[in-house]
């Protein structure tokens, strides 16, 4: 019998426990992506972590899963407010689906704060770990990450282990243990093995030598899951013609008490300037930092055609939150 002198690193015995000890934390820089770009669609696996984070100092966030896939937020479930404790875990029941996640503060998903995760069908993938016939081998075959080999043999047949083997053959050289229970020895395939070929055998005496090996080709991933806002693939958008005078608004009602809507194109007076109010739109007001906002949010002038802005961007100043 041969025993390999290789100390079994820690990661490879609880992997023999838990297939879930690779499992892994996707972080998202979580922002409003710049004009033109935009958050890139990533993969992810059951288990796995999904972590959002923010500055502080800048404008205020939150996340939510978004069922529709669009902005809508038509039985959106809220994940969290807050950076580095907003998380979500990948359940066995989003296997096989598209998650999207997105930022429900004003205008905020609208201008671009909304990202998709591809979650994969996890499967096990059974083995009947023997010595093949003479003449005979053990089939090879195809995985993805995030799958389940479960090898397993007769408790009255012998004994056997499995051991993963780096150079392709037999050699044992940097071969690192898998387990050596008959009916507990899996191997959860990692993102690192994407797009690699795996190869297992029993190193017992002359056991992968008579043909006890087998051979897995695992996929490749087809996009790399790192959560940045990325250039957008599609038209360089146009460049923006001399905004026009703004006419006169019509007056509008102060809305109602329980009235929580807000018009993002609203404007409200940032100064007087050289006798002249100079105004700014919702929209612009909700993509400026907290404390920028909460400045603003404070101020209470207006005239007869314009609303201060606690009143026209009631939602973007936190007057009231929309159902």
């Amino acid at each position: 019998m041969r025993f390999p002198t290789l100390l079994i690193p820690l990661t490879l015995l609880l992997l023999a426990q838990n297939p879930t000890t690779h499992a892994k934390q996707i972080d998202v820089e979580w922002d409003i992506p710049k004009p033109g770009e935009s958050y890139s669609d990533g993969n992810a696996s059951v288990g796995d972590t999904i972590s959002f984070k923010w500055h502080d100092n800048g404008p205020p966030h939150n996340v939510y899963y978004h069922p529709t896939g669009t902005c809508s937020v038509t039985d959106a479930e809220k994940v969290g407010d807050e950076s580095d404790k907003s998380e979500y875990v990948i359940k066995e029941s989003d296997a096989g689906s598209t998650l999207t996640f997105a930022c429900d503060k004003p205008y905020h998903c609208d201008f671009g704060q909304i990202v998709k995760f591809t979650v994969g069908e996890s499967k096990v993938i059974e083995i009947e770990w023997k010595i093949p016939a003479p003449g005979e081998s053990l089939p090879d075959g195809n995985a993805s990450v995030g799958d389940t080999l479960s090898f397993s043999w007769p408790e009255v047949s012998g004994y056997h282990n499995v051991y993963y083997h780096p150079t392709g053959t037999c050699s044992d050289t940097g071969a690192e243990k898998v387990g050596d229970v008959f009916d507990n020895t899996e191997y959860v395939i990692k993102e690192s093995d994407a797009g690699s070929t795996l190869t297992f055998a029993c190193d017992v005496e002359f056991h992968c030598e008579f043909g006890q090996k087998v051979q897995f080709t695992v996929a490749a991933l087809t996009s790399s899951p790192t959560g940045e806002p990325t250039s957008s693939p599609t038209g360089e958008p146009s460049s923006s013609p001399t905004e026009p005078p703004t006419p006169i608004p019509t007056p509008q009602p102060t809305p109602p008490e329980d009235d929580c809507t807000e018009d993002p194109n609203a404007k409200f007076i940032v100064k007087r300037k050289n006798k002249k109010n100079l105004k700014k739109k919702c929209k612009w007001l909700a993509k400026q930092q907290k404390k920028k906002i909460r400045n603003y949010c404070k101020k209470k002038k207006g005239t007869k055609k314009i609303e201060p802005p606690k009143v026209a961007c009631r939602i973007t100043c936190e007057i009231c939150e929309p159902e």
